[in-house]
C-alpha cells in the first residue's frame, strides 16, 4: 500500500537524521523496493526514496558513490517535471555539496550555478530554497578560499532565512555558523 511506503520512507529519513544510518539504510531500500513495486519506478514516492538513499550515502558512505545516484535522479527528475522545476534545482544542490566534499569546484560551481537559475525563474528571490542554495555556494568558496564571498553568501542566506522563516528557526543556526 503507499501509505506504508510513505510510512517507511519518513521513519529511514527520522532514523538517517539522528544518526542511525544503517538502520535508515534498510528501511529505505525497502521503501524504494516496494514503492518501485507497487507505485512504478517512475513515481514521486520512488524518486523521493531514491533521493533518501542518495542523501544517506552522501553522508555515510562514500560520497563519490552519491554522485551517480544523484545525477541518473536529477535526469530522471527533468524527465518527469521539467527542467525549470524547483525539484530539479534541489537536486542539483545537493549533489553540488557531495562535489565540494569531493574537491571538484568545477562540477560544483556548474551545479550551482543551475540551480540558482532555475530558482530565479520559478521561485521568489526570498524563497528559503534559494537561502539553500546560497549557503553552498557559499560553502564552496570558503573551499576555494574566497572568504568575502563566503561572508556575502551566508549573510544573505541568515536575511533571507530570517524573514521567511522567523529568528528562533533552527535553520538560523546553520547560517550563523557559516558566518563564524
Amino acid at each position: 500500500h503507499p501509505r506504508a511506503v510513505a510510512a517507511l520512507h519518513v521513519l529511514g529519513r527520522v532514523i538517517m537524521d539522528r544518526g542511525g544510518h544503517g538502520k535508515a539504510l534498510g528501511l529505505l531500500r525497502e521503501a524504494h523496493r516496494l514503492a518501485k513495486e507497487w507505485l512504478g519506478p517512475d513515481h514521486c514516492e520512488s524518486l523521493a526514496t531514491l533521493g533518501s538513499l542518495a542523501d544517506l550515502t552522501a553522508r555515510s558512505g562514500p560520497p563519490i558513490a552519491a554522485g551517480p545516484i544523484y545525477a541518473w535522479l536529477i535526469e530522471l527528475k527533468r524527465e518527469a517535471l521539467g527542467p525549470l522545476h524547483p525539484e530539479v534545482a534541489d537536486l542539483l544542490v545537493r549533489a553540488a555539496t557531495v562535489d565540494i566534499r569531493l574537491g571538484d569546484s568545477g562540477q560544483a560551481e556548474l551545479k550551482l550555478s543551475e540551480a540558482r537559475a532555475i530558482q530565479e525563474t520559478v521561485l521568489d528571490a526570498d524563497h528559503p530554497a534559494v537561502a539553500r542554495t546560497r549557503m553552498a555556494l557559499a560553502e564552496l568558496a570558503i573551499h576555494d578560499g574566497r572568504y568575502a564571498q563566503a561572508r556575502r553568501g551566508f549573510e544573505d542566506a541568515l536575511a533571507i532565512r530570517k524573514v521567511r522563516l522567523g529568528e528562533r528557526h533552527p535553520l538560523i543556526v546553520e547560517a550563523l555558523s557559516g558566518l563564524a
